[in-house]
């Protein structure tokens, strides 16, 4: 088996972690089955019989056909009526070409565009868009009538409950749009500034200067060893360092940059998270609470990292996993999707729950470790993925932590108080948190005391 060290794919940011993610995702699905991919210190590196640097690049350059990102229900998506904005030419672009490789892609504006209709027809609309208390049964008629190659974005978007419609995290928590930006769109620009959307069946891109322009894009995301010009965008959430903003750069305000291509594996690995809808009962929630639920997501803690404050608006936490053993692509699916969190005989509900889980054997024993990330407002209203920690996976229970659980009944009675009890409660209740949080990373009796 060779093996290729992807530099560019590493554990921080997020974006660079999903790229890896996509990298084997895409290898497995449409160039060698028996891939196997493992972290090597912070960066991933995948194996596979006759896979080598020079062919993963003539691969996702020439034959990667794209997973299809189509979000009708979004604004953004494309398909509002009557609009003339980027994202309606965008798709009319792809519909026009006859590039082999867009054909899924093709496939899936036209059910699309038909599941518009339908919905027309059953009065879902209203002034040419989806309303919000429409949108479960509209994404209801997308799941009857996508191709199956299509649902894999629908899936990791969002989650279909009982009566509506909810959104996991780790896409913006709003069904694909992060701000102003709709990672569908931004999926098919980044294909066009790539030049992949301007290819004509039977006509050679060979040696053209946009053909170029994307290995260069493609070896900076992957191996980080090409000198490229990136593009003045966003990543979303994604990537902190490249959204610019205040303090950014020696200078004081940076521009946005980013790698349209490291933006493009990014969200083909996010679709490796299976979405899936959860019932979660807790002592501090009294009723079963109906959420979407990412494998490894949880709600936030504001605990163990030095850029907390009292405040903050956090939308929860991801906790992504590192393993070490050369793993199958089928074999990182399960982890993915399983998602296995648990802290005493529930899921893993907070950041707090999670790091006892890793020191108490409630989390996948082929996991040596786990990124964790804070998915909180920062920069005025940008929300991003912050990482703020590594935390390895014990072999053994830490008895010290295990004794952690005896507290839980009555913290979730005041937890469920916390907006009714005095600020000095709460200030103690936060003390007791960040306690815990040390006990279960670091161990040792005295920290009980």
């Amino acid at each position: 088996m060779n093996t290729v060290h992807l530099h560019g794919c590493r554990a921080e940011p997020l974006l660079s972690y999903l790229a890896g993610l996509g990298v084997v995702r895409l290898v497995a699905e449409q160039l060698d089955p028996e891939v196997s991919a493992r972290w090597d210190g912070d960066h991933l590196v995948i194996a596979g019989s006759e896979l080598n640097e020079a062919k993963l690049v003539e691969f996702f350059s020439e034959d990667y056909r794209p997973t299809p990102l189509i979000a009708p229900w979004n604004g953004r998506g494309g398909f509002q009526d009557g609009q003339e904005r980027p994202s309606e030419k965008i798709v009319r672009k792809v519909e026009r070409s006859n590039s082999d490789r867009l054909e899924p892609y093709r496939r899936a504006i036209t059910a699309a565009r038909d599941t518009w209709e339908v919905a027309r027809s059953h009065q879902l609309l209203k002034e040419g868009k989806v309303p919000s208390n429409r949108k479960a049964q509209f994404v209801e008629l997308c799941r009857a009538k996508f191709p199956d190659d299509a649902l894999a974005w629908l899936d990791a978007t969002v989650v279909l409950l009982d009566d509506a419609a909810a959104y996991p995290l780790i896409l913006g928590g709003a069904g694909g749009v992060m701000g102003s930006l709709d990672a569908s769109f931004a999926f098919l620009k980044y294909l066009d500034v790539s030049g992949l959307l301007d290819e004509q069946e039977g006509a050679s891109a060979r040696g053209s200067s946009k053909q170029e322009y994307r290995r260069a894009l493609l070896r900076h995301a992957l191996f980080r060893d090409a000198d490229v010009r990136l593009v003045r965008d966003s990543t979303g959430q994604f990537d902190p360092g490249g959204v610019g903003g205040p303090n950014s750069s020696s200078t004081g305000a940076g521009n946005e940059l980013a790698n349209p291509l490291s933006f493009v594996l990014g969200m083909e690995g996010a679709m490796v998270f299976a979405s899936a809808a959860s019932r979660r009962l807790g002592a501090e929630n009294q009723v079963a609470a109906r959420t979407a639920s990412m494998p490894f997501t949880v709600a936030a803690t504001a605990a163990a990292y030095g850029s907390v404050s009292t405040g903050e608006d956090t939308r929860g936490e991801l906790w992504v996993p590192i393993w070490r053993d050369e793993l199958s692509f089928r074999e990182i699916r399960h982890v993915m999707s399983e998602g296995r969190s648990q802290w005493g005989r529930s899921q893993a509900q907070t950041g707090l729950d999670f790091v006892r889980a890793t020191a108490t054997l409630g989390v996948d024993r082929s996991i040596d470790e786990f990124v964790r990330y804070v998915i909180s407002v920062r920069h005025g209203q940008s929300v991003l993925a912050v990482p703020v920690g590594r935390f390895r996976v014990r072999d053994r229970v830490r008895p010290e932590a295990d004794l952690l659980r005896q507290l839980d009944g009555w913290v979730g009675k005041a937890r469920f108080n916390v907006n009714r009890v005095p600020a000095a409660v709460r200030s103690a209740l936060n003390s007791l948190e960040r306690e815990q949080f040390a006990v279960s990373t670091f161990g040792g009796a005295v920290r009980l005391s």
